[in-house]
């Protein structure tokens, strides 16, 4: 290899680290929030925060996505209730991004969600791994 080539490689390695993909981001993620034993966080509104929050979603084991029927378009402003087996409110709080991910005590939960007046619910049981949940409008 030349040292022209060793170059133009440099070049090319240091605009390539320079655009780092967003998830490596941290400051992209939205702020940590808890709510007695609850832990969460809401987001996923623009690219950085999106890829930061795919990012983070291995540490928390009940992942809600909010989007439009048909279109698939995200929807933020979605309130949310997570009450628990016995039901007590365990999160109460209105979703900031399409994404909404919380860390809670392995139990059984009733999620319930609201957009624009329609409402949805849900039962769900958290074990050792995650569970995704989807709600469309």
């Amino acid at each position: 290899m030349t040292n022209r080539q060793k170059s133009v490689l440099a070049v090319v390695m240091v605009a390539w680290l320079g655009s780092a993909p967003a998830w490596a981001d941290t400051t992209a993620l939205p702020k940590v929030q808890t709510q007695g034993e609850a832990s969460f966080v809401s987001g996923g509104i623009g690219d950085d925060e999106l890829a930061a929050m795919h990012e983070a979603r291995r540490d928390y084991n009940l992942q809600l996505l909010f989007a439009a029927k048909g279109s698939g378009e995200y929807l933020s402003s979605v309130a949310v209730l997570v009450k628990n087996a016995h039901g007590d409110t365990v999160l109460d709080t209105v979703a900031d991004g399409p994404l909404l991910y919380a860390k809670l005590p392995r139990g059984q939960y009733q999620v319930s969600v609201r957009y624009q007046e329609q409402a949805q619910s849900r039962k769900v049981r958290l074990g050792g791994g995650a569970t995704s949940l989807s709600f469309y409008w």
